[in-house]
């Protein structure tokens, strides 16, 4: 399966790029895309954020995030980007589809330095 991975800026219509894919995803999925979220009730997309930063081996830089997307130690930071990968693995195991849309606002975060990038590049 291949991805297609938008990465926006914050403010600059990512809500509305996810909130179109969320309404349309079963029509998308009929035509051979998939797009899920991992907390749905969440507006924000953090958890590909999470593998970013994990790849990496370092904590989100801004504490708020830590505190947002429940990782405040590497443990738990290694703990949550198992359980997102988990529940990747299982989103892809089921899927008809040929390609996985992603959308976050947040990975431009992981892109500020080479060594960010790099970790998405090996995660995706």
């Amino acid at each position: 399966m291949k991805a297609v991975v938008h990465i926006g800026l914050p403010k600059a219509g990512s809500t509305t790029i996810q909130e179109f894919l969320r309404l349309n995803a079963d029509a998308l999925e009929g035509q051979g895309f998939l797009y899920r979220r991992y907390r749905p009730r969440e507006e924000l997309q953090g958890e590909y954020l999470t593998l970013a930063c994990n790849a990496r081996g370092k904590l989100f830089d801004d504490p708020l995030r830590k505190v947002r997307f429940r990782t405040r130690s590497l443990e738990q930071l290694r703990a949550e980007a198992a359980a997102v990968e988990a529940w990747i693995g299982r989103q892809l195991a089921g899927a008809q589809a040929e390609t996985w849309l992603v959308s976050s606002e947040m990975l431009t975060a992981a892109l500020r330095n080479r060594a960010g990038v790099e970790a998405i590049h090996r995660w995706f």
